[in-house]
């Protein structure tokens, strides 16, 4: 009976909190590109649907002043999901381990090996079941489940006991074990909670003495999208009411860290820098009102959706009604080929603000110095007026360990900003690096932008590409390695051009502005094309403020071959690593998207490992190989 209760615990207190953080770390290789579309959770609701929680749900016996919940529409389908993606990833291991049972059972030293055996001692696993927190400061921890057999779980919870009273409060009877905390079977609904408190307002919920969460407006609306929805664990905190007693501390902690930094001579002069961003941190801190995050799982893809609120009395919020999304069409000009991809939607002075702050930051006694940051800021904040709300970039390696990127820009005012990269971009760039070096001492990394110059145009498809020099580059790596060496640029290039409306900009040269506009003109292929491209935009959508593309292969490929070209001597093993990539797709596989909406934050992460299907069978057959010698 010992064994069980353990086990009883183990689901009901802790499994959720284990299935977050051991699903995607120890088990990565439970999603993949499927038949499946995975669905959006989170739509709007008619009134007719606003209440679509049902009445057995366990989600009626919370109670309203739950400060957090985690939350499983149903174990047995998410173990199910988790168990087939993985039997789709390698189906020639035969009898596959239940992946969830394993997860739960190595992470707590427990001994059941499938589900089942919960189940077999009256647990209901088809059913929702939740665990929230009513503090954090301590932790306090409950949750309510479903049974099968209430009768099996009383024997249990008898045992547990050990004899000690059962305490009767309004008709229910509740059971405390010492160290175990207290259990409650009301109808066919189990809860356990790690104080008695706890357990005695469950009860007063179950009498209708006490709202349910359901009732708490904070949760309504987010309660109602999972239960409308398709998502396989969910979690809500209500993180003003969980960091109210803490900010002040929070605050402290700050001022003594800039406090520690005036008193030293290394790090004074950062000052000004660190307490504008300490000061965003603190704005950030003050307005948050939730996080909350879904988990689904379809087939083999895996799709993590966490959501940020902001109060509504807040100045986030001045800055998100900033920031409405708006379709990426930008992202289709970009050309195919890079390993990461992305767009970006957005008020160009708030991004001006977010990008300039370091700088506007920058202290100077100098009163010449002083008076050229602030024609710098303000010339530079005048191109950013110019500046269109859409972005969009490509990086890709190619000759070396600095990436290349390209940035295109939409414009406001093409001349604008056209006048202000032709006549003043190089030379606010040199006094910007003087300013830093005054500020922050000569090091290396400042050193490379000495002595830039524009090099000679060219002419591509009647477009006129400028290209920035940065000669002494290589300085500040000339104390890497041989091997390293090799891979390093001596000379850096910038390159822009304008062209339909349209800023192009790129770190590594002409070269890939060219490419862009081959692209463009439908010379060579855009990304457009791209079929990993547009599976990723059908699953997160192109109306986003952000969105990212990566492919982990195409990276991988272009790091074997720099290896290869670094150390000649491991030519061997790196050809050796490319065949066993060479089949594998260089599929956008994983993707990141984030919009504003409803007041906060949302973003999504898509994970298709099932592109790494024939890599994880080869490392598979290699392993089984070795095993045989």
């Amino acid at each position: 009976m010992k064994n069980r209760i353990s086990l009883f615990s183990l689901i009901v207190v802790s499994c959720v909190c284990v299935l977050l953080t051991n699903i995607y770390a120890d088990h990565p290789n439970i999603a993949d590109q499927s038949d499946y579309i995975l669905t959006d959770s989170h739509v709007e609701k008619t009134e007719e649907e606003s209440n679509a929680i049902p009445e057995n749900s366990v989600l009626n016996l919370i109670p309203e002043n739950a400060i957090g919940i985690i939350y499983c529409p149903s174990l047995s389908e998410l173990n199910k999901r988790i168990n087939d993606g993985v039997a789709e990833m390698a189906p020639q291991v035969g009898q596959q381990p239940e992946i969830l049972a394993s997860i739960l059972s190595e992470s707590f030293g427990a001994g059941f090996e499938s589900l089942a055996e919960l189940e077999q001692i009256g647990l209901d696993l088809d059913n929702d079941f939740a665990i929230f927190f009513t503090s954090f400061a301590p932790v306090a921890v409950a949750a309510t489940v479903h049974l099968t057999d209430p009768d099996a779980i009383m024997e249990v919870i008898r045992t547990e006991a050990q004899g000690s009273e059962p305490t009767e409060y309004k008709g229910e009877t509740y059971f405390s074990s010492e160290g175990d905390g207290s259990f409650a079977i009301l109808g066919n609904t189990l809860a356990f909670t790690q104080h008695a408190k706890d357990c005695v307002s469950i009860i007063d919920v179950s009498k209708g003495e006490q709202n349910a969460i359901t009732a708490n407006p904070d949760y309504t609306v987010f309660l109602n999208q999972i239960a409308q929805g398709t998502d396989q664990l969910a979690a809500y905190f209500d993180l003003g009411t969980i960091l109210a007693p803490h900010i002040e501390t929070i605050m402290e902690d700050m001022n003594s860290a800039v406090d520690g930094m005036e008193s030293d001579p290394a790090t004074m002069s950062a000052v000004p820098m660190m307490e504008s961003m300490f000061g965003t941190f603190a704005e950030l801190i003050r307005d948050l009102e939730s996080v909350s995050a879904t988990l689904q799982i379809q087939g083999t893809d895996v799709q993590l959706a966490p959501f940020l609120k902001f109060k509504d009395e807040g100045k986030i919020q001045d800055t998100l009604k900033e920031l409405m999304p708006d379709e990426l069409a930008i992202m289709n000009d970009l050309p195919n080929g890079g390993f990461l991809f992305g767009g970006f939607e957005g008020d160009a002075l708030s991004l001006y603000k977010w990008s300039m702050d370091w700088l506007l930051a920058l202290p100077s006694e100098d009163e010449e110095q002083s008076q050229d940051l602030k024609k710098i800021t303000e010339e530079i904040q005048e191109m950013y007026k110019a500046l269109g709300s859409e972005q969009g970039f490509s990086v890709n390696f190619r000759d070396s360990l600095i990436p290349d990127v390209l940035v295109i820009y939409d414009l406001e005012d093409e001349d604008k900003v056209k006048t202000y990269y032709d006549e003043r971009f190089l030379d606010n760039l040199s006094k910007m690096m003087q300013i830093m070096k005054e500020t922050m001492g000569e090091i290396p990394q400042l050193t490379i932008y000495d002595g830039g110059y524009v090099g000679n145009p060219i002419m591509h498809n009647e477009v006129e590409i400028k290209t920035i020099v940065f000669p002494n580059f290589g300085v500040a790596f000339q104390d890497v390695p041989v091997e390293m060496a090799v891979l390093m640029p001596h000379e850096w290039h910038w390159s822009y051009a304008f062209s339909d409306g349209q800023l192009y900009f790129s770190l590594g040269g002409a070269e890939i502005i060219q490419r862009a506009l081959n692209s463009k003109a439908k010379v060579v292929e855009s990304i457009s094309e791209n079929v990993g491209y547009q599976n990723l935009v059908e699953k997160l959508g192109k109306e986003n403020n952000l969105l990212f593309g990566i492919s982990p292969i195409a990276a991988i490929k272009s790091f074997v071959a720099l290896a290869s070209k670094a150390d000649p001597n491991a030519a061997a093993e790196m050809q050796m690593m490319a065949g066993m990539i060479m089949g594998v797709p260089e599929n956008y596989s994983i993707g990141i998207s984030a919009k504003v909406r409803d007041g906060g934050v949302g973003a999504k992460l898509h994970i298709a490992v099932g592109d790494y299907k024939q890599l994880v069978q080869t490392f598979m057959m290699f392993s089984a190989m070795g095993q045989m010698q």
